[in-house]
C-alpha cells in the first residue's frame, strides 16, 4: 500500500506539473513570438539582433546556482521521505547561502568586465549609438536574472515535493506582466534598456514572490542562522559541480550559436538564427515542461525502492516525447518558412537547410530529455558531463570553423552534428546498463 500511495502521489505531481508548465510555456511562448512581431519592426534587425544576443548571454548566468538545486535533489528527496526536517532546512539553507554569494561575486566581476575593459567591443555593430545602448542592456539583463536565480534553489524543493505547479503559477505571473511589459515598450517605442525592465525585470520579481510566498506558507523550512551547514554543502558539492559542468557544456552546445552568429558574422544575421531557432525550438517543447516532474518523480522511486515503476515511467516518458517531437517536426519542415516570413512580415526569410538542421537538433534534445532525467535520478553525470564538454569543444570549433565557408547553416550543423556523434552514443550505452540492471 505504501508502494500504490507513492506512486499516486508521483503521478499526481507528473500531471500537474506537466498542466501548469503547459500554461506557463505557453506563456512563455506567446511572449516569445510576440516579441520578434512588435520588437522586431520598431528596433531594427541590428538593434533586435543585439537584443537577442544579450537573451542568449542571459542563459549563461543562469549557472550563477553553482549546480546546488540539482545538487541537493536526491538529498532532499531522502531527507523528506524520512520527515528529517532538520536535514531539509540545512541543505536548503546552506543553498541558498551559497547561491546568493556566488550571484554578487559574478555581478560585479562581469560589470567590472564590461564597462572596465570594454568587453562588448567584439559585437559587430555598425555605430557606437548601438553598442553602448548594448552595454547598458547587457549589464542590466546580467543584474536582473542575478537577483532571481535564488529562486531556483526554491523551485527545486517544491519539484521535489511533487508541488511544481506552484513553481509554474509564479512563472505564469511573470510571463503575464512581462507581455503587458513588451506591448508598454512597443507603444512608446522604448530602447532595449526599458525593454529589458518590463520584461527580465518582472520576471525576477515574479522569482523573488515565489520565494517569499514559500517562507511565508512553509513554516518547517524557516531557516535560521545556525542551519548553515558547510558539511552539508560539502556533501551535495560533488554532485553539484559534475552537474555545473554538464549544464556548462550543454549551455554551450545550445546557447553558443547565436553569440558566434553574432561576433563572427553579424547582429542582423543573428536575427535570422535566433529567430529561426526560437521558432523550431516549439517542437521540443512538451518533453521539456514535463522532464523535471520526472526527474523527480524517478528519484522518489529510487529512494523507496520502487524500480517496476520506474522503468514502466521511463518507457512512457520516452513514447510521449518521440510522439510529441515527431509531429511538429514535420509539420514545420513543409510549412515552415510560410509560417517564419508571415510571423515577421517578411524581415527573416530562413533557408531549408537551416531549418532542416535544426528540426533535427529538437528530435535529438526531445530522445536525450528522458534519458537525462533518469540519469539524473541516478546521480550518474559522470558520462554525461564527459561526453557533453567533448562535444560542447568540438562543436564550437568547427562552427567557428566553418561560419565563414558555410555561414549560418554551418554553424548549426557542426554543433548538431557534435551533439549527435559524441553525446547520444555513450548516453545510450548508459541508459541500456541501467535499465538491463534495474
Amino acid at each position: 500500500s505504501s508502494h500504490l500511495e507513492s506512486r499516486a502521489i508521483r503521478y499526481s505531481g507528473i500531471f500537474s506539473g506537466a498542466v501548469s508548465a503547459i500554461i506557463a510555456r505557453g506563456l512563455t511562448l506567446a511572449l516569445s513570438l510576440l516579441t520578434v512581431s512588435l520588437a522586431l519592426p520598431y528596433l531594427g534587425q541590428e538593434r533586435f539582433g543585439g537584443w537577442a544576443t544579450i537573451s542568449s548571454i542571459q542563459l549563461w548566468f543562469q549557472l550563477a546556482d553553482i549546480g546546488l538545486p540539482a545538487g541537493m535533489n536526491n538529498p532532499l528527496a531522502l531527507a523528506l521521505s524520512q520527515s528529517n526536517y532538520a536535514l531539509a532546512r540545512q541543505l536548503v539553507f546552506s543553498s541558498l547561502i551559497a547561491v546568493l554569494s556566488a550571484s554578487l561575486l559574478i555581478f560585479f566581476v562581469t560589470t567590472l568586465l564590461i564597462y572596465g575593459f570594454d568587453a562588448t567591443s567584439y559585437i559587430n555593430f555598425t555605430n557606437d549609438i548601438n553598442r553602448e545602448e548594448f552595454r547598458h542592456t547587457l549589464v542590466l539583463a546580467i543584474g536582473l536574472t542575478l537577483a532571481g536565480i535564488s529562486n531556483s534553489v526554491i523551485s527545486k524543493v517544491l519539484i521535489v515535493q511533487q508541488r511544481g505547479y506552484l513553481v509554474n503559477i509564479w512563472i505564469s505571473i511573470g510571463q503575464i506582466l512581462a507581455i503587458c511589459g513588451l506591448f508598454l515598450s512597443y507603444k512608446f517605442k522604448l530602447n532595449t534598456i526599458w525593454l529589458t525592465l518590463l520584461t527580465t525585470g518582472v520576471v525576477t520579481a515574479s522569482n523573488l514572490g515565489n520565494i517569499l510566498f514559500f517562507y511565508l506558507k512553509e513554516t518547517r523550512f524557516r531557516c535560521k542562522s545556525n542551519d548553515f551547514n558547510f558539511a552539508v554543502l560539502h556533501k551535495i558539492w560533488r554532485v553539484s559541480f559534475s552537474y555545473t559542468s554538464l549544464q556548462i557544456a550543454g549551455m554551450l552546445l545550445f546557447n553558443s550559436a547565436t553569440f558566434i552568429v553574432a561576433s563572427v558574422l553579424s547582429p542582423i544575421t543573428a536575427t535570422l538564427y535566433a529567430v529561426t531557432s526560437r521558432l523550431t525550438g516549439l517542437c521540443s517543447v512538451t518533453t521539456q515542461l514535463i522532464s523535471p516532474y520526472y526527474w523527480a518523480a524517478y528519484t522518489d522511486a529510487l529512494v523507496r525502492q520502487d524500480k517496476l515503476w520506474m522503468q514502466k515511467a521511463f518507457r512512457r516518458h520516452l513514447a510521449i516525447s518521440i510522439i510529441s517531437v515527431l509531429i511538429p517536426c514535420i509539420v514545420f519542415a513543409i510549412f515552415g518558412n510560410r509560417l517564419i516570413n508571415w510571423w515577421t512580415k517578411g524581415l527573416v526569410i530562413p533557408s531549408d537547410s537551416l531549418i532542416y538542421w535544426l528540426l533535427l537538433w529538437q528530435v535529438i534534445v526531445a530522445l536525450m530529455n528522458p534519458m537525462g532525467a533518469l540519469l539524473n535520478a541516478h546521480e550518474s553525470y559522470k558520462i554525461q558531463s564527459i561526453s557533453s564538454i567533448v562535444a560542447a569543444f568540438v562543436g564550437v570549433f568547427a562552427a567557428l570553423l566553418s561560419a565563414n565557408s558555410f555561414g549560418v547553416v554551418g554553424i548549426a550543423a557542426s554543433i548538431t552534428l557534435a551533439y549527435m556523434i559524441f553525446v547520444t552514443v555513450p548516453v545510450f550505452i548508459q541508459i541500456y546498463k541501467i535499465i538491463q540492471y534495474k
